[in-house]
């Protein structure tokens, strides 16, 4: 969870050297395939549908590693309370692709989810864009074994309270 506006997030996530991604279009569908085939990189590749509540994310970024099969993920959605503004968001770290149906593929994850929330944690706190980080005990997440997916946690959420001089 992140507290702060969108230019603050924006800001935090450009800083720390994250693109934010492409639409998907049949231009960039052709660009993402390309680099896949040629395993080359595209920072601004766009991402796989994800809803939360039936609501596509607001914003979504990535960290490439030169290579459509590694990449750092983080979509999030927008939400208020006590009026403050808040982002809520889902991070994963792509270490391959597989087959989901017959023609579709889509992308394996480490299932060590905790380990991405550190990277987007550092990244953010290293390039200045975060005033103070907490962590909220969730005692009913789940912490292993998604339907078809197998991924570990420790269940904590973490929430960066963003600068808001960050550019």
């Amino acid at each position: 969870a992140f507290s702060g506006s969108r230019e603050d997030l924006e800001n935090a996530f450009r800083a720390a050297g994250w693109s934010e991604a492409e639409l998907l279009t049949p231009r960039s569908f052709s660009r993402a395939y390309t680099a896949y085939t040629r395993q080359t990189g595209y920072a601004a590749a766009p991402m796989s549908k994800l809803l939360y509540r039936d609501e596509k994310p607001d914003l979504a970024f990535q960290k490439s590693f030169n290579t459509m099969r590694k990449r750092d993920h983080i979509r999030l959605w927008q939400t208020e309370a006590e009026g403050q503004e808040l982002w809520l968001g889902a991070a994963t770290h792509d270490v391959g692709v597989k087959f989901k149906t017959a023609g579709a593929l889509t992308h394996q994850i480490l299932p060590l989810i905790d380990s991405e929330r550190a990277k987007v944690v550092n990244d953010l706190s290293l390039s200045g864009g975060v005033a103070r980080t907490g962590y909220v005990e969730r005692p009913g997440a789940v912490r292993t074994a998604m339907i078809g997916e197998e991924v570990m946690t420790d269940g904590r959420l973490a929430v960066l309270y963003l600068r808001s001089s960050c550019r």
